[in-house]
């Protein structure tokens, strides 16, 4: 396949991955809008553990230069049942019993999403990025459609896509295996990968999901105004996930440099900067039309802070991928310690004010953790840059 066909398929892709999304919290808003905050916080606790299997398996798979099947799933198994990944799902049973036991009707949500990422990630590297448009897609349309057309429960449209992925999962296993290369691993320097992948998930999740976490704990209301708001931010999110997936498969086939970070980095600046503006724009003046009417007052200061944070998430995405091909984590899981004890530091004052400023005030902290974080690994890349690949 062409690098053209490829990056169109994988663009569309993603498109409809992001489409696909903020349909279900516009449907959810308008017809289920107590189920709102429940399915945002499913959906975010799918993305803390798919980063756990991103840092410990998928983006080392990415970048290593291996598409042997067996290695892949080799990666997989080990990133699932370390202790690591078992904490998290011990916390989010703890969390549901504790302030959401409803929340265990939308472990299916929680379960495809994992599932797509893994088959999407295998399949786009070894360039069946039309495989992954097709199944993706036919998943997206079934679980909508449901939904809508026949007024289908959330949790039992899902199990449906979960059942999807999981045969494409078994197909991928049964007709790619026997064909695989073999695989060697350094077995002590994957477990040390390992506990980066949870220091980096964990120190992570502290600043980038936990606020929504709080804000649900505290107050339903705003978790859903901060869902929302963030959905219109999806196709950014979109953007960012393919530019990310192509520059760390092209990191692992060697060509790769400083110099292409760098021009790298701007071209995502200037990307982010415009997807952002464009997308506060809609939003604010599309926002009673998409979700209903609202009675924030400060939508649009809210949309605007937001759209920062979007911005500089964008621009984080490199900086990863330059340390993950330099095999050295320390810098990433610094700067990210440093940000979740600011956060942690922060939270309990944010709430000390009346709820419709405690959420700017979040998201203002949010906009100068992301900064400190981009600003402390750009100064280490600097001093890297002279460095032997």
């Amino acid at each position: 396949m062409t690098s053209k066909w490829s990056k169109l398929f994988t663009f569309s892709e993603q498109i409809g991955s992001s489409g696909f999304n903020f349909i279900i919290i516009v449907i959810l808003s308008k017809i289920q809008s107590e189920n709102v905050a429940l399915f945002g916080l499913m959906y975010s606790f799918s993305l803390v553990y798919i980063a756990l299997l991103k840092n410990g398996a998928l983006n080392f798979y990415l970048t290593n230069g291996n598409k042997s099947v067996k290695f892949f799933l080799y990666l997989i198994r080990i990133a699932i049942i370390n202790l690591y990944s078992n904490c998290f799902i011990f916390f989010l049973i703890c969390f549901s019993l504790l302030t959401a036991p409803e929340l265990g009707l939308y472990i299916p949500v929680f379960l495809f999403y994992i599932a797509i990422e893994i088959n999407r990630v295998y399949l786009f590297s070894v360039h069946k990025e039309f495989v992954v448009l097709c199944i993706n897609s036919s998943c997206y349309v079934s679980i909508l459609g449901l939904i809508y057309l026949f007024s289908i429960e959330v949790n039992v449209a899902f199990f449906y896509g979960v059942l999807i992925q999981l045969l494409t999962f078994m197909f991928i296993y049964f007709n790619r295996f026997k064909l695989a290369d073999e695989y060697h691993i350094d077995k002590h320097n994957f477990d040390k990968i390992g506990r980066d992948s949870f220091l980096l998930t964990a120190s992570y999740s502290t600043y980038a999901h936990g606020p929504l976490w709080l804000l649900y704990a505290i107050n339903d209301d705003l978790a859903k105004l901060l869902i929302q708001i963030r959905n219109i931010f999806q196709p950014v999110q979109m953007l960012s996930r393919v530019v990310d997936m192509y520059e760390k498969r092209r990191s692992g086939s060697g060509e790769y440099s400083y110099l292409i970070f760098k021009n790298n980095f701007k071209f995502q600046v200037y990307c982010s900067v415009l997807f952002s503006a464009i997308c506060a724009l809609i939003g604010y003046f599309a926002f009673e039309y998409i979700y209903g009417e609202y009675d924030e007052s400060n939508l649009l200061l809210l949309i605007v802070i937001y759209s920062l944070v979007c911005i500089l998430t964008f621009l984080s995405k490199p900086v990863e991928t330059y340390f993950y091909k330099m095999k050295n984590l320390k810098p990433i899981i610094k700067s990210r310690m440093i940000a979740s004890i600011l956060i942690v530091l922060t939270c309990p004052f944010l709430f000390l004010f009346q709820s419709e400023y405690s959420l700017i005030l979040l998201l203002l902290a949010l906009n100068i953790i992301w900064s400190v974080i981009i600003i402390l690994n750009f100064i280490t890349i600097n001093k890297l840059a002279n460095s032997k690949w």
